[in-house]
């Protein structure tokens, strides 16, 4: 319409009214060519529809440049007698990757990788025509020599994760430099791209982009963020793959890792190149605007040593090559072989002999996990982006193993144990030969800093939580038919131990005797030690995986060592203590209070050398501490750094407050500290933890790190919390007693709250002339959801006595409840005095946590936390977390809801659970029925996958185990 108008304006203006009747004849051509054109825009739309596909894809492990995760991209039909699928390299992945095709009428059918290419950005999938049962296959056919400037496209695919949508443009530059997506990505190179502005976005990946005529001229590929600029990738080495594969040839790829760029005549010249050579290629090609020059040369490739960067490429074999797509086609077609290039440097020219090498056989195609980490040998393409030789052990995900010894992702491992490992396989035969469980010593290099090397240690036990394997990918039978990936587990085969001279015996100190003089520094610091906790799995609302602070030992005999709920969050890990700065040994949690900031864990005493001064800290017993007692806080601090020394710090100050702090509840659901008050400092040091001590160096308090949330994060404060609650717990690891509680969740009110909620019946109750004018009374302010309270009381109850003593504060009413099975409560419950006779709630600290893995879903009992916070009831299995490019995140199993039935089967713990589940197949099709936080029934369900082997982490004869969880597949529904 703005055409015609344009066109109509200008005309009429100046033509008589017999010129008038030609130009309406004009307007109408024009508006029929228009309408023509546009008919056959909607034409070809809607038969090329049928071609196109939306992907969804899961890429279950990082690989090389690619990360774990889920995605949606857009790829088309261009052989449906075979199943093929054109799309994007980065979308296909190079590593193990699954998805499925929704064609336009939501037919689904799975995807496999057939082949993705080293360099370029087109990839291919296959899927099983047979399986497409309702839509009526058709095809694209590709035009690579169709695309001109000024040429109108379409680009169809699920721009903006939409199912289909149609963007239009013209090209305008046939000859743009491949864009660059960063420096530790995957970057195309040694090829032009086109360029339009059609405002494609993410989801557009892997689009056709085709004329009026329905010819794929080109690939989307990506764009420029804040522009309407995208980039397609032209078609000539994407024809020849897809020629090859249908003829079942393998795609043959040559390189002399070399990178070049399209240099114009003018930067040539100065170069050196000569004014005649210009003549000659302007000569042949009256169109050639410049040639091709080496920008980079790959360290260890065949061109390193031979070219230079600036090197003007004249010949191949005695042919001029000017073009990306004819050195293309010379590499590709002499493998293996010697090739000689003449090539100007500096004005000189230079015949020179290289070998072309295999751009498959530098791609990684295998990769190794070890304690949770993903090594691949370097890539052709990571080799490029950091100027470093391929093949060496490169950490794409460094996982909990490697992020304890504190090696970052894009690492390369250069020994173990100081044996060097210039490649994976070396790598392999290193780890085998040393007990899985040992502690690592690696030393690595980061290309960010690629001239120092830096050594570092793992954990002893930090492996034993994931399975060891080096994973290789298998071709298919076919050229055309999908690839799959099959691990292979190491072979452990520890030699024998070196011959260690004995060193004559000694007598082992007696350290829990030990008695120290002089400053309280000087009487507590022996009893403090740094406690490192790792936790391989995201359990209890926590993603954290490494954790540091202070413990205190309280029994030296018995190796018993007492520190926070932020330091040591749950039974399943890896504890390790630290003595004097001098030993570290492994640990085991014993002991994890259910409801206080409290964790104990026990060390081989035996193992401690003799040498190092310890000494079991004096715990006080009195619960009469105040405010303004003068006090002592002594304490570590190793500003978090594991290999720095813990310095001892501390500071003379008096008592604070002491007092209730209401905390927000945590979404989602993670421990905080409740039902208790807190001991505050007027002044104290910046550390990790340590205790409160009077001038006698006797511990009143552990001093330690308390979590809360705070929008989406979780932070910590530091305070204080009575050693009564610490030889409350040395009581139960003795007795081996089982802590029982009221059950609900407690405030501190003043006297005149209690009478404005309650009205007269406070006062004229016969407590009132014993309550003092500074009494806090207590009051319910929410009820555990599996605990007989949460029927007997209610919110907004007051607490009188329990079993008649009088309760005034947290610690009352936890010794009133203590190690009772039932306890009368009297109350004030809506302006009246009554009692309650109920039960105790037993909450388990000897409980080890167990961990099932299904379907990249991380399953456990339903938490403590959620039953106390939310209360929901504790039925089903909770779901924790979910690892990303899982059928779980794919198919949104939502953390945090609690799985109740599988495929109809009861599942209400996670021994019926793991009953539910075994003999489940890959492939397989689940229905999961599962319960929100809000109580609110879901139906989700997802497809097995053969790249998540259900699996359980459990504490079992004394030690943590994982196994595989395996049945008998007639069980399946």
């Amino acid at each position: 319409m703005h055409r015609l108008t344009a066109l109509k304006g200008s005309r009429l203006a100046v033509c008589s009214a017999a010129g008038s009747l030609l130009l309406y004849r004009q307007v109408y051509a024009d508006s029929a060519r228009l309408r023509s054109d546009s008919d056959r825009w909607e034409d070809t739309t809607k038969l090329t529809l049928g071609a196109v596909v939306s992907l969804r894809m899961a890429t279950p492990c990082s690989f090389d440049t690619f990360h774990a995760g889920n995605g949606r991209a857009t790829g088309f039909v261009v052989d449906m007698e075979r199943g093929l699928i054109l799309t994007n390299r980065h979308v296909v992945g190079a590593g193990p990757i699954e998805g499925e095709a929704i064609f336009q009428n939501n037919e689904v059918v799975p995807v496999t990788p057939v082949y993705s290419d080293p360099v370029h950005d087109f990839g291919i999938l296959s899927f099983d025509p047979s399986l497409v049962k309702y839509h009526k296959l058709s095809q694209l056919e590709l035009c690579p020599d169709a695309a001109e400037i000024g040429t109108e496209i379409r680009v169809i695919g699920s721009d903006a994760g939409e199912k289909i949508s149609v963007n239009t443009g013209i090209l305008a530059d046939l000859e743009r430099e491949a864009p660059r997506y960063g420096m530790n990505t995957y970057n195309d190179f040694n090829t032009f791209y086109f360029k339009a502005a059609s405002s494609t976005t993410g989801g557009s990946s892997g689009s056709p982009v085709i004329d009026v005529n329905g010819s794929v001229v080109a690939l989307n590929a990506g764009g420029k963020v804040g522009t309407a600029a995208g980039f397609y990738l032209p078609l000539n080495s994407v024809e020849r793959a897809i020629r090859l594969i249908q003829q079942d040839k393998p795609v043959s790829r040559g390189t002399l890792q070399t990178v070049w760029h399209h240099v114009p005549f003018e930067e040539l010249r100065r170069l050196g190149l000569a004014e005649q050579m210009e003549q000659q290629i302007r000569a042949q090609n009256g169109s050639e605007t410049g040639m091709l020059a080496v920008s980079e040369v790959v360290p260890g490739g065949p061109a390193d040593g031979v070219l230079q960067p600036g090197d003007v490429l004249l010949e191949i074999l005695g042919q001029s090559v000017t073009r990306f797509d004819r050195i293309e086609e010379w590499l590709d077609s002499n493998v293996g072989s010697s090739i000689n290039i003449r090539v100007c440097r500096a004005g000189q020219e230079m015949e020179l002999e290289l070998t072309v090498d295999d751009l498959h056989r530098i791609s990684p195609s295998e990769f190794l996990s070890f304690g949770g980490a993903v090594v691949n040998p370097l890539s052709y393409q990571q080799a490029r982006n950091r100027s470093l030789q391929v093949g060496a052990p490169y950490v794409a995900h460094s996982g909990f193993l490697l992020r304890q010894a504190a090696v970052p992702d894009g690492s390369i491992i250069t020994a173990i144990n100081y044996k060097r490992t210039p490649d994976l396989a070396t790598l392999r035969e290193v780890l085998e030969q040393f007990d899985p469980n040992a502690d690592l010593v690696i030393t690595y290099m980061h290309p960010s800093n690629r001239h120092t090397e830096r050594t570092t240690s793992t954990p002893k036990g930090a492996r034993m939580w994931f399975e060891d394997a080096v994973y290789r990918r298998k071709l298919g039978a076919r050229a055309w038919m999908g690839q799959s990936w099959h691990a292979e587990p190491l072979q452990f085969n520890p030699g024998e131990p070196d011959a260690v001279e004995e060193e004559p015996a000694q007598p082992k100190a007696v350290q829990h005797k030990l008695e120290v003089q002089g400053s309280v520094e000087e009487r507590v610091g022996p009893s403090l030690v740094t406690v490192d906790f790792g936790r391989p799995f995201p359990i209890d609302g926590l993603t954290s995986e490494s954790f540091r602070g202070t413990g205190v030992v309280v029994d030296s005999e018995k190796g018993l060592v007492v520190t926070d709920r932020m330091t040591v969050p749950s039974s399943l890990g890896t504890a390790a203590i630290t003595f004097g700065n001098s030993q570290t040994l492994a640990a085991e949690v014993v002991f994890i209070h259910p409801d206080h900031n409290i964790a104990v864990l026990q060390y081989p005493t035996a193992s401690l050398h003799p040498s190092i001064p310890l000494q079991a800290a004096q715990l006080s017993n009195s619960e009469n501490v105040q405010s303004s007692d003068q006090v002592h806080l002594v304490a570590l601090n190793s500003k978090l750094n594991k290999r720095r020394a813990a310095k001892l710090v501390s500071r003379r100050t008096r008592i604070g407050q002491i007092g209730y702090t209401k905390l927000p509840v945590p979404k989602p659901p993670a421990f905080i500290d409740s039902n208790i008050d807190l001991i505050d400092l007027e002044d104290h040091t910046a550390s990790e933890g340590g205790v409160v001590a009077d001038s006698n160096g006797v511990v009143l308090a552990l001093w330690g790190a308390f979590p809360y949330p705070s929008g989406q994060n979780r932070k910590q404060f530091q305070r204080g919390l009575s050693s009564v609650y610490i030889n409350d717990c040395l009581r139960a690891i003795e007795s081996q007693h089982v802590a029982t509680a009221l059950g609900a969740e407690l405030e501190p009110i003043s006297l005149a709250t209690a009478r404005a909620l309650q009205g007269s019946s406070l006062g004229s109750s016969p407590l009132s002339e014993d309550l003092a004018a500074d009494t806090s009374l207590l009051v319910v302010a929410g009820r555990h959801s599996d605990a007989p309270a949460s029927k007997l009381l209610q919110d907004g109850d007051i607490l009188l006595q329990i079993d008649g003593e009088s309760v005034n504060c947290f610690r009352d009413v936890e010794k009133a409840t203590m190690a009772k099975p039932e306890v009368t409560v009297r109350l004030i419950r809506r302006g009246e005095v009554t009692s309650v006779e109920l039960e105790t709630m037993a909450r388990d600290g000897f409980r080890k946590d167990r961990v099932v893995g299904w379907s990249g879903a991380l399953c456990t009992e339903v938490p403590v936390e959620v039953v106390k916070q939310q209360r929901v009831d504790g039925r089903g299995v909770y779901v924790a977390a979910r690892m990303p490019g899982s059928p779980a995140s794919w198919h949104n199993l939502q953390p945090t809801n609690r799985i109740v039935e599988v495929n109809g089967e009861k599942t209400g713990c996670l021994d019926e659970f793991v009953t539910a589940i075994q003999g489940l197949e890959p492939g397989q099709s689940v229905r999961i029925k599962n319960v929100d936080l809000q109580d609110r029934p879901h139906m989700t369900t997802l497809r097995m996958s053969k790249f998540w082997t259900p699996y359980e982490v459990a504490f079992k004869e004394g030690q943590w185990k994982r196994s595989k969880i395996s049945g008998d597949a007639s069980r399946a529904n």
